[in-house]
C-alpha cells in the first residue's frame, strides 16, 4: 500500500511537472508568437516607414528633376532667344557697315574724281599759262635782243666818230720847235668801225 501511495505521489507529481511545463511551453510559445507578432508589426512599420521614406525621396528627386528640366528649358528658350537676337543685330549691324561702306567709297570715290578734274584742269591752264608765258619771255628776249643790236651799233658808231675826231685834231696841231735827231711822232692808225660792247 506504501508502495502505490508512493508510486501514485510520484505519479501525480510527474503529472503536475509535466501539466507545469506545458504550461511552460504554450506560455513560451504564446510569447514566442506575441514576440513574433511585433517583431513582424515592427518589421511591417519600419517597411513602410522606409517604403514613404524612399516615396518621398523619389518624389522629392523628380520634383528636383523636373524643375532642372524646367530651368534647363527656360535657359535654352533664352539662349535660343538670345542668339537670334544676336544674329539679327549683327545682320543689321552688317547691313549698316555695308550701306556705310558703300557711302563712304562713293563720297571718296567722288571727292577722288572731283580732285582728279581740278587738277588735270589746274595742269592744263598752268600748261597754258607757261606756254603763253614762254611765248611772251621769246618774244621779249628778241626785242631785247634787237634792242641790245641797236645801242650796239649807235655805241659803236659814237666810239669811231669820236676815233675819228681826235684823229683830226692831232693831225691839225703843228709843233713849235723839234729837237734834232728825234723824228715826228707818227700818228696812230684808225681802227675799223663796227666794234661792239657786251
Amino acid at each position: 500500500a506504501r508502495a502505490e501511495a508512493d508510486a501514485q505521489q510520484v505519479s501525480e507529481q510527474a503529472q503536475r511537472q509535466a501539466a507545469e511545463a506545458r504550461a511552460r511551453q504554450l506560455e513560451f510559445e504564446t510569447a514566442l508568437t506575441r514576440r513574433e507578432d511585433q517583431a513582424q508589426q515592427e518589421f511591417l512599420a519600419l517597411h513602410n516607414q522606409a517604403v514613404a521614406h524612399s516615396e518621398r525621396i523619389i518624389q522629392d528627386a523628380n520634383e528636383k528633376v523636373q524643375r532642372a528640366l524646367e530651368h534647363s528649358q527656360r535657359v535654352e528658350t533664352n539662349a535660343k532667344a538670345f542668339e537670334a537676337a544676336a544674329h539679327a543685330q549683327a545682320d543689321s549691324v552688317i547691313a549698316n557697315a555695308r550701306t556705310r561702306a558703300g557711302e563712304i567709297i562713293e563720297g571718296a570715290r567722288a571727292r577722288a574724281q572731283a580732285i582728279i578734274d581740278t587738277v588735270v584742269a589746274h595742269a592744263k591752264a598752268a600748261g597754258q599759262d607757261a606756254e603763253d608765258r614762254a611765248r611772251s619771255l621769246r618774244a621779249q628776249q628778241q626785242s631785247l635782243q634787237s634792242f641790245l643790236t641797236e645801242v650796239n651799233g649807235l655805241v659803236g658808231g659814237i666810239e669811231d666818230y669820236q676815233r675819228s675826231t681826235a684823229l683830226a685834231d692831232d693831225a691839225s696841231e703843228v709843233p713849235t720847235s723839234e729837237e734834232p735827231g728825234e723824228p715826228a711822232p707818227a700818228a696812230a692808225p684808225a681802227q675799223a668801225g663796227g666794234d661792239t660792247q657786251q
